[in-house]
């Protein structure tokens, strides 16, 4: 009961707080949007979403201080029920090879006399041997009884994946729309031969394998097939590179008909990035407008510039090391942490930085770098996304690295990927 009582308790908080962080993402916006469309300084704009964001993050703070309390009580409650569980199992297998060695008689063990043969004066090896042939005889039924066990289990693992896949195909019946991964659709391809959708929206496609597309396309019923995604992308990603190299494995399936010149519907307009970012990215696609909202997006604080390129002459620290170690470059891991602290010194709020790297060893570096009190923010805590945010690569010399300083999606300040539109059917 104790294990229940947890689980519910610390489910029905998980679900305050995710209400709560949604709840202080429409707030923010909601009070962006409207500073905005009034056309509104800056600074007043920053005022707006902070005013509205204060309520929210005082109920987050509260959650908070609830979280070390939710994870002792869920943890002892597991390690009760663990305990409880190995107690039962134990007894329960203690008295099966029990009463199966009751109803046999030791002396069917041995050949015939010979049991007859054991007294006192026995000399120690055949005592020994003779022990050895009970031993072998518990050890036998206690094999029986585990593979007994096994099968048991396995009979039961092979109901619950039947009721499982039958309430899955009940809610997804039941459903407009049912979204599932590419992974999910391959290992559950019954599941979708049984739904028989009409129409299959891919998103993403450009980095999706055939082979994994063409598990999605499993449906008996099926009419109509939507790609969407950007082709000069990222690639799917493989393991073995000679599967690229040699068979353009590599190659979606959604590039290969781009490339031919299908026929396809393209976005124009994006809705992410200042002008100063998109124009990075313009030059790859036929077309792509900017929105007037972008436009109107605050300067970042304690940034003279919208975006701005950072060159240095510093090598990797492990560069001329024999051992094959991660890049990490300990100048580049000084230069973002001290820009992160300087941002928020500027009033930037630390959940809407993020510090990217493409290699484990200067992720390493910056969380050594990086104050504690940037590291472990409640964003990071809740909802698992990173947590400052800079776009120094840790590779090479740090060469002509490009620097967005401006929110890449939706609104304000902070990050500037260069992510164009331009997705096509």
């Amino acid at each position: 009961m104790m294990r229940v009582q947890a689980f519910q308790d610390a489910q029905k908080w998980e679900v305050a707080v995710q209400e709560v962080e949604r709840g202080l993402r429409e707030a923010v916006d909601e009070a962006e949007e409207a500073a905005l469309e009034r056309r509104l300084p800056a600074a007043a704009v920053e005022q707006s979403r902070m005013h509205a964001a204060k309520p929210w993050e005082r109920k987050l703070e509260q959650l908070k201080q609830q979280s070390a309390s939710q994870k002792s009580k869920w943890s002892q409650a597991k390690e009760i029920a663990r305990h409880a569980q190995i107690i039962a199992l134990r007894r329960q297998q203690r008295q099966i090879v029990q009463s199966i060695l009751s109803g046999v008689d030791v002396h069917d063990l041995f050949p015939e006399g010979e049991l007859q043969q054991l007294n006192w004066t026995t000399s120690k090896r055949q005592r020994n041997e003779a022990l050895q042939v009970v031993v072998d005889a518990t050890a036998d039924a206690a094999t029986y009884i585990f593979e007994r066990g096994f099968k048991s289990a396995q009979h039961c693992g092979d109901i619950l994946a039947q009721m499982k896949k039958k309430a899955q195909l009940v809610a997804c019946q039941q459903a407009a729309v049912v979204g599932m991964t590419s992974t999910f659709a391959a290992l559950n391809r019954d599941l979708l031969e049984r739904m028989g959708p009409r129409v299959v929206l891919v998103e993403e496609a450009g980095e999706l394998l055939e082979a994994q597309l063409m598990a999605v396309l499993s449906s008996p019923k099926l009419e109509q097939v939507v790609l969407i995604g950007d082709h000069q992308q990222l690639r799917p990603k493989l393991k073995m590179h000679e599967l690229c190299k040699h068979y353009h494995f590599d190659i979606s399936l959604f590039e290969r008909l781009m490339v031919q010149g299908c026929q396809r519907a393209s976005l124009t307009t994006q809705l992410r990035m200042q002008p100063d970012i998109s124009d990075l990215v313009r030059p790859f696609y036929d077309r792509i407008d900017d929105h007037d909202r972008v436009t109107r997006y605050p300067p970042v604080p304690g940034v003279a510039e919208k975006l701005f390129w950072s060159d240095h002459d510093q090598n990797e620290d492990n560069l001329n090391k024999a051992v094959n170690l991660s890049k990490y470059n300990s100048h580049e891991a000084k230069f973002a942490c001290r820009l992160a602290q300087h941002l928020v010194l500027n009033g930037v709020d630390k959940g809407r930085i993020t510090l990217l790297t493409p290699y484990l060893g200067q992720k390493g570096e910056l969380k050594q770098l990086l104050p504690v009190d940037l590291q472990n923010s409640w964003v990071l805590q809740m909802s698992g996304e990173v947590v400052v945010d800079d776009l120094i690569p840790a590779g090479g010399k740090g060469k002509a690295k490009g620097q967005g300083k401006c929110k890449g999606k939706g609104k304000g300040s902070g990050q500037g990927q260069g992510k164009g539109e331009g997705k096509g059917k």
